[in-house]
């Protein structure tokens, strides 16, 4: 099974990476590859893509979400670090995971998301899907009048 990785920038480091992730993804036979580290609108996954595995927190599954929902595959977060409400595990709980996924035992959960557009007459000016919240901001303020 191939499985993109969405990474946190900062908490992920390629020793944590090579020394408690990738060992438990070869045990399952999953084939990996990363997702940009960064917050790019338009993440383009590998071809065949089954699972996306989000290694941070909220933020961090959020924007796994993202592209879980652009191409209708499931996601698992894992959270490292201090904030995970949305994530399913911990990276010492990951082998039971990926072990469950692997036998069928995982039962999955889904979730409503909402998409939201930021229009200027018939213009797409901005679009986001949102998982838990979409936040709403004006992006340029009116100059005052003297």
């Amino acid at each position: 099974m191939k499985a993109a990785l969405q990474i946190h920038p900062t908490r992920i480091t390629q020793e944590l990476l090579e020394e408690r992730v990738y060992p438990v993804l070869q045990k399952y036979d999953y084939e990996h590859y990363e997702l940009a580290r960064i917050d790019e609108p338009e993440v383009t996954p590998q071809p065949n893509t089954k699972l996306i595995i989000a290694l941070g927190g909220d933020g961090t599954f959020l924007h796994g979400a993202r592209v879980a929902l652009q191409i209708g595959v499931p996601i698992l977060g894992v959270m490292v670090g201090r904030t995970g409400f949305l994530c399913s595990t911990t990276l010492d709980g990951l082998d039971d995971m990926l072990a469950e996924i692997a036998t069928g035992k995982m039962r999955e959960e889904y979730s409503h998301a909402l998409r939201g557009r930021v229009m200027c007459g018939k213009r797409v000016k901005y679009k986001q899907i949102g998982l838990n919240e979409i936040e709403g901001f004006r992006a340029v303020t009116e100059t005052l009048r003297e």
